[in-house]
Formats: structure tokens, sequence, C-alpha cells
């Protein structure tokens, strides 16, 4: 059995409300949070809940494989937590889940015993009502209406969606320019889910947030069960292939030499994504610093660039074994690709 990786090690700590993070490596927590880079995917919250950004909201393929790995890891390892998928995660409103963190779960106990749910307090100083009250239900300002009522049918079974508008004058994280309408939803299981971001506008637009939000959380469950069920090597092989489509886009044309220009680069592709995989394996990691050396443009650049850097490959035990400089604004996908052939002239040595 392969040992696990640094970003599944990180995961694991981030369960287990424990910080963690590894230099060169693009995801860390603080036992709260989860990070991808510096945006927040995922977070601790109370009533057994696990608040996880939506697949389709990462902005690029290294957080989308960020956001699939807590998705699994949690699933496989914590099934007691509720998982709730929100639009963002802003560090902002962390105010509003009070019980949040480290022995949150010993201060939630009463919660709990009413089944899996998602509490969403307002800092209104007005009373409070429960949607969905019969479920544990959602918290909300006693000024939310309930506008709307809709069963809908899924694959899955049948959810009960309510649309609220919530107070104008609400201090509340749901109001954001008017943008009133928010949802809450009734799972065929029983749990309720509600939406802590991405209000709406309208009611029609609010309803359409809340089937897509259904249909991405169902089709997210198929992929995670198709993945538990595939071996080790499987798994593995998929991770490359899907690494080697972005290699493909971005500069597999440099390192193929198949019989035609697209098996080239598709071979080219898959050799990046290998040695990506392998410096990692390895604990490689690549120091980005400014370049100090004069910086020569080349006949395609019209103006300097703002920033000039050189990128340093350095082994487990810190020993520089690669580098290259004078990179000139480098965008995270040229960084990316840096790397990987860095990491791929190394390994040829």
């Amino acid at each position: 059995m392969s040992n696990p990786s640094k970003t599944d090690v990180v995961i694991e700590a981030f369960l287990n409300e424990q910080a963690k993070k590894f230099s060169g490596t693009h995801v860390s927590t603080d036992g709260h949070t989860l990070y991808s880079y510096t945006m927040p995917i995922a977070r601790h919250a109370p009533d057994k809940t696990m608040l996880i950004v939506r697949y389709a909201n990462a902005p690029s393929s290294t957080t989308r494989q960020h956001v699939r790995a807590v998705e699994a890891a949690t699933r496989n390892t914590r099934q007691d937590l509720f998982i709730s998928y929100v639009e963002d995660i802003d560090n902002n409103r962390r105010e509003l889940f009070p019980n949040i963190g480290p022995g949150a779960r010993a201060r939630t106990r009463a919660a709990r015993s009413q089944g899996p749910t998602m509490r969403l307090t307002s800092k209104s100083k007005g009373r409070s009502k429960l949607v969905f009250p019969e479920h544990g239900g959602v918290l909300v300002d006693e000024d939310t209406k309930v506008v709307k009522t809709i069963k809908a049918k899924a694959t899955d079974g049948t959810y009960t969606i309510k649309i609220v508008r919530y107070h104008p004058d609400m201090n509340a994280m749901y109001v954001n320019a008017g943008r009133a309408f928010g949802y809450h939803y009734l799972t065929p299981q029983g749990g309720v889910v509600g939406s802590n971001s991405g209000n709406s506008a309208s009611v029609t637009e609010c309803l359409d947030k809340a089937i897509a939000s259904i249909e991405d959380t169902i089709s997210s469950e198929r992929r995670t069960k198709r993945e538990t069920r595939k071996s080790p090597e499987r798994k593995a092989q998929d991770r490359l292939k899907e690494h080697a489509k972005f290699f493909f886009k971005h500069a597999g044309y440099s390192y193929g030499s198949g019989q035609t220009p697209r098996q080239g680069r598709m071979e080219g592709a898959m050799k990046l994504a290998q040695a990506e995989h392998e410096a990692e394996e390895r604990g490689w990691t690549v120091e980005w610093n400014y370049d100090n050396e004069p910086y020569d443009m080349d006949d395609a650049e019209t103006e300097m660039p703002s920033e000039v850097l050189v990128a340093i490959l350095k082994d487990a035990s810190g020993n520089v074994i690669g580098s290259l400089s004078g990179i000139g604004d480098p965008d995270n996908n040229y960084r990316r690709v840096v790397e990987a052939e860095l990491a791929l002239e190394a390994l040829a040595r």
C-alpha cells in the first residue's frame, strides 16, 4: 500500500481539527478551515456540519482536485458529519458561527440529537425561527418569509424546496445589494440544507440555484461512490490522466515525440504529469524568488514585465537540483508548467 500524499495528510489533519501545512504544498489547514492556495474550500460548522465549496466554484484544476479530495475523505472517514455545499466560504463570516472550531462538537451535543442539520444564525437583534423545524431546521430571523414551497423530484427521491425572503433591513450575511432571496431544502433522507451564500434577486433565480445545488450534490455523490470502488492503481492512473489534460492544454507539445502532432502533445503532457507526481512523492519543492539579473525581452514582447522571477527546484533535503531564471509575469498555470518541466529535467539526469 502506497504512503498517503501530503494533500491526504493535510486533509486528514483538517478532519481531526488539527493544523497542518507542508512547504511547497498548495493545501493547508489551521484545523478550522481547509485552504487551497489561499482560498478557503471547507470549514467545520456547528451541528455536525461540514461546509464545502461547490466543485464548479473552484477556480483551478488543482483546487477542484482539493475539493474532490476533501469530499471523499469526509464521506469515507467522517460519516458522522453532514456535508453542506456552499458557493463560497468567507472568512469575514466566521462570527456567524460562534461554536466553530476545535472542541465545538462538545458544545453542541444537544443540537446533534436533532439529526444532520445546518443552522445558520443572523446578527439580527430580533427573534428567530426555524425553517423545517421538525427536522432540526435552519435558524433565520423572525421577519424571514417563506414565499414559495416546491416539491422537486430527483433520482434519489423528492426534495422539498422553500424559497425565503430575508428582511431587507436585516444585518445578516444573506442580504447583499438587494439579493434577498435564499433557499433551504429538505432531502429525501431527512437532512436540511441551507443556502448561506450566493443569494438571488428573484424567486425564479433562487429556485434555479436550489435545483442546481441538488443536482450538483447528487452528481458529486455518484462520483464519490465510483471513486471508492476503484482500486488504488486505477485511482492513480485516473489522477495522472486528469493532470495530463492540464499539460496537454498548456505545455504538452514541447516534450512529445508521437507520430502525429496530437500524439506527441499527448505523450509530452503525460510525461509532465508523471514528473509532477514523482516530484510530489519525493518531497521536492519549488521556491519562487525575484530574479536580480537583467531581463532580455524576446521579439514577441512589447513591454517589460512587472516582475521577473527565478524558480528553484529543491529535493527533500533542501539541495538545489534545478532552476530556471528570467521568468516574466508568470501566472499560476505557467508556474505549474515550469515546476513540472524542472522536475522532468531533474528526473532525466
